[in-house]
């Protein structure tokens, strides 16, 4: 199929991308105006680059089922693990607590974090990055957080999420890497080194003085990168078929834009593991929705000890308007359902 697929013209006809959020969906899982299709790809994208099939929802349900993976969140085993690597992030309390509290807001899912597990000389190869700062191998983190004692006592534990403000590198042959997962180990590293905006002018986190609203946007670069990662620890393969979280990207001048929320599909796979919502019902995602609205309202007092005017970005701003206008758009079709009205899928822009 790889012949195939990379043949395939973006974006899929509107058709294909409605077949594949499945039968039967629920108000929260129907196309609208709020999601756009994805635009034309063009030389040097992500799907001009790399042959990618796509995984419908129905496919994702067969995955999670069929033993292709590590299977979804149980009630009893649904926590993230969350466990800070260097002692750089010493210097970013706030950094780790606001992060937590917004995975648990976007996937319903309970976070404990762990101390800091220092990056001891003796027990991790590193080498020195095109900056001269230390840059670690991500396989000694794999083997660090597996021997973890923190780690192992969360038995309630779904995935284990290592992050760093270290830039870390996977063999000899590579320059560097952003982070790897490990999906049937339920298990990822990723480094927030490279979003910082003074990393190309050689500058360490910790050696930063940042601004209010340079570090929220840097933050919100980082909670992106692990919504997209902890995505594909719950089995979900890159998305094809709108602007989504888990579209593939290959950087900042890719076509398909870096969008923090998830399609109709994707919504669909973490509605029906996360909250055991298998259509996507309006009062779920709402519930959802509000919660994100939630955590993103408090972002400038948890991050930066400021009011709840301080330190909003233009990012910060627009990601919380999106989701409050979802709540708008879905109590509205929800009126619309039970009132016994026929709803349409609307062919989004």
């Amino acid at each position: 199929w790889l012949k195939c697929s990379a043949m395939r013209r973006f974006p899929l006809p509107f058709e294909e991308c409605l077949a594949a959020i499945g039968k039967d969906p629920g108000p929260a899982c129907l196309p609208s105006p709020s999601f756009s299709k994805l635009p034309r790809a063009k030389a040097g994208d992500w799907l001009a680059e790399h042959p990618e099939k796509g995984q419908t929802y129905s496919g994702y349900r067969r995955s999670i089922t069929g033993g292709f993976n590590a299977g979804p969140p149980r009630p009893k085993f649904n926590v993230v693990v969350l466990v800070p690597l260097g002692k750089s992030f010493e210097g970013f309390p706030e950094f780790l607590g606001a992060l937590a509290t917004f995975i648990t807001a976007y996937y319903l899912l309970p976070v404990v974090t762990t101390a800091v597990v220092p990056l001891v000389k003796n027990s991790f190869s590193s080498r020195e990055n095109e900056f001269g700062n230390r840059q670690y191998l991500i396989g000694d983190m794999f083997t660090m957080m597996a021997k973890c004692s923190q780690v192992r006592a969360v038995r309630e534990q779904f995935c284990i999420l290592g992050v760093t403000l270290e830039d870390i590198y996977p063999g000899d042959s590579w320059n560097y890497v952003f982070g790897q997962a490990r999906m049937m180990d339920r298990v990822g590293v990723f480094s927030f080194a490279r979003h910082h905006p003074e990393f190309y002018n050689g500058v360490h986190a910790k050696n930063s003085k940042l601004g209010g609203g340079e570090m929220v946007s840097w933050w919100l670069d980082c909670v992106r990168t692990c919504l997209h990662e902890l995505g594909h620890l719950l089995g979900m393969r890159h998305c094809i078929y709108f602007r989504c979280l888990m579209n593939g990207n290959n950087g900042p001048g890719d076509s398909a834009g870096r969008t923090t929320f998830l399609c109709p599909v994707c919504l669909r796979k973490v509605l029906s593991v996360c909250a055991g919502d298998e259509c996507g019902t309006a009062a779920v995602a709402v519930e959802r929705y509000k919660g994100i609205i939630r955590a993103l309202d408090a972002v400038p007092r948890d991050l930066l000890g400021l009011g709840t005017e301080g330190g909003v970005t233009r990012g910060l701003r627009q990601l919380q308007q999106w989701a409050a206008d979802r709540v708008l758009e879905l109590d509205v079709t929800d009126v619309s359902s039970q009132a016994g009205q026929r709803l349409v899928p609307v062919q989004v822009n």
